[in-house]
């Protein structure tokens, strides 16, 4: 056999250590799109739990408005239910002039809570 001297190109153990390199950069990369998506799903949820809580918290003081202030108590508000998302409300009086309303909401990636005081003014 006649060995050719000034062979160009690469040989098969140059290609398959490239290929695994490039198999490895590209699983990285992947994780880095995997986990900011997964991030991205978190701050929506998050967001929309939120304005869930805001929603319900504008009710509360709606009713304060129309109903008066002695109808703001925890009874007066069930827990909700709605698409798998889960709410409760909590109304404790700090001062005769001052209620604490915390708002939980759940749903399948986390729990929010929002906190506010509503006071008995006119």
């Amino acid at each position: 056999m006649n060995k050719m001297k000034n062979q160009k190109g690469f040989t098969l153990v140059e290609v398959l250590v490239t290929m695994a390199l490039i198999g490895v950069l590209a699983i990285s990369v992947l994780s880095l799109f995997t986990n900011a998506v997964r991030t991205r799903h978190k701050a929506y949820d998050r967001c929309h739990n939120v304005i869930i809580a805001q929603t319900i918290i504008e009710g509360i003081i709606a009713d304060k408005q129309t109903k008066g202030y002695d109808f703001l108590k925890t009874g007066n508000y069930t827990k909700r239910f709605t698409n798998g998302i889960k709410s409760a409300v909590k109304i404790d009086t700090i001062y005769a002039d001052l209620k604490k309303i915390k708002i939980t909401v759940r749903s399948m990636l986390g729990t929010d809570s929002l906190v506010t005081y509503v006071g008995n003014y006119k």
